[in-house]
């Protein structure tokens, strides 16, 4: 399996805009690494307001592994919302998640890009 983590999905440098990959290191059936794979994006739970994509890093592999390497997995990092008075607040959240997604499904600057299958 191949990880790759920690990449910017906002050219900023906001831990908050991070987000891992997990890709397996070939598809079934195929000798090629360049097999077209669907994506399945993780948002990490916590209310907006705790946790981060490391707490949950080990659902990336174990989705990968459970789909018998037939998928690639993002586990996506947003800002949180704390009791700082700078803190983002709703729904600040939400357009960090959907720059993660239009990132994954548009960009082809991040690690294995060219084996998302961004017709599914």
């Amino acid at each position: 399996m191949r990880e790759f983590k920690d990449i910017a999905y906002i050219s900023d440098s906001d831990p908050g805009h991070t987000l891992d990959i997990y890709l397996p290191e070939t598809s079934p059936g195929s000798n090629q690494s360049n097999a077209q794979l669907p994506l399945v994006v993780y948002v990490h739970g916590g209310a907006w307001r705790t946790d981060d994509k490391s707490t949950v890093a080990y659902i990336g592999p174990g989705f990968v592994q459970a789909s018998d390497n037939r998928i690639a997995v993002a586990i996506i990092n947003y800002r949180l919302s704390t009791r700082n008075t700078d803190s983002v607040r709703h729904p600040e959240h939400l357009n960090d998640v959907r720059s993660a997604l239009e990132f994954l499904t548009t960009s082809n600057e991040y690690p294995g890009s060219e084996q998302i299958d961004r017709n599914n």
